[in-house]
């Protein structure tokens, strides 16, 4: 057996043998069979540890969810109880939001495969925007296909972004760990995908108000610049006036000066005259 290790239960065939002196016994193992789920938990640890090495897992590489798709994928049995659930809240969030359906064999040998070829129909539609895998809850053993190698790569590897609601609190499948959003259920998945048509109407209204108090805001400053241009042509042209009354009582000024002169000069030779003359 080469996959033995701490955890794993097994049937261990041989012989036992005794050392009488020091009560001693051996047992010398000819067979070893593992039973249980030990041997497909470490198979199933030692995968994960490859493609975590591989950076499948890493956070970095997992794609954003649109705020607004056009179309939302949908991958899951045709009997299965996700699809009513994802319905609902489709109902409740976007009623006229359209979905694409791919379905495909969650559980069983073929599991796998079918999902696989799935994604690579929807990942191959062009207004589909974002993918949901969902199936309902049920046993631990149902939920293998989603350990799969290949479907766990195909995942990590189509161009759109994944959302897998596959129904189970308790752990994560390697599917989990590989899509680009992890809902405990097909309602949650369902809720992360699909936008909620009252919260955008708020979003929009609010947006609205916003801008409507910035519309206002700029027009109150185009007013108060405008004011102020106003008020700066007035000060401007009293600057002026004022600069014109200056220079017009200077040149007052000079005339009036002026006009002394010539009337003190005039009174000096009518005296003059009157006196006899001017002497020669």
């Amino acid at each position: 057996c080469d996959d033995l290790g701490d955890g794993l239960q097994i049937v261990a065939m041989g012989s036992l043998t005794t050392y009488e002196p020091r009560s001693q016994y051996q047992l010398n193992v000819k067979k070893i069979i593992p039973i249980g789920d030990g041997l497909s938990a470490q198979r199933l640890k030692r995968l994960q540890e490859k493609l975590e090495g591989e950076g499948l897992f890493d956070p970095g590489r997992k794609r954003p969810l649109p705020r607004l798709p056009r179309k939302v994928g949908i991958i899951t049995s045709k009997d299965s109880a996700a699809i009513m659930d994802i319905l609902t809240v489709v109902k409740s969030r976007c009623p006229k939001m359209d979905l694409v359906m791919a379905y495909a064999n969650i559980q069983g040998e073929g599991a796998p495969g079918s999902i696989i070829r799935a994604l690579d129909y929807l990942d191959r539609s062009n207004d589909v925007d974002v993918i949901i895998l969902a199936r309902g809850g049920g046993p631990s053993k149902d939920f293998m296909a989603f350990n799969d190698e290949s479907l766990v790569r195909a995942i990590a590897s189509i161009s759109k972004p994944v959302i897998t609601g596959i129904g189970h609190e308790e752990d994560n499948c390697l599917a989990d760990l590989a899509a680009d959003f992890r809902a405990s259920t097909p309602t949650s998945a369902a809720r992360a995908a699909i936008p909620d048509v009252q919260e955008l109407r708020k979003e929009l209204e609010d947006l609205r108000r916003n801008l409507d108090r910035s519309y206002n805001s700029y027009l109150m400053s185009l007013e108060i610049e405008e004011k102020e241009a106003k008020l700066g042509k007035k000060e401007e042209e009293m600057k002026q006036v004022l600069e014109s009354v200056a220079s017009s009582k200077s040149n007052l000024l000079k005339y009036k000066a002026i006009i002394t002169a010539l009337i003190a000069l005039l009174v000096f030779v009518i005296m003059v005259f009157l006196m006899g003359g001017f002497p020669v």
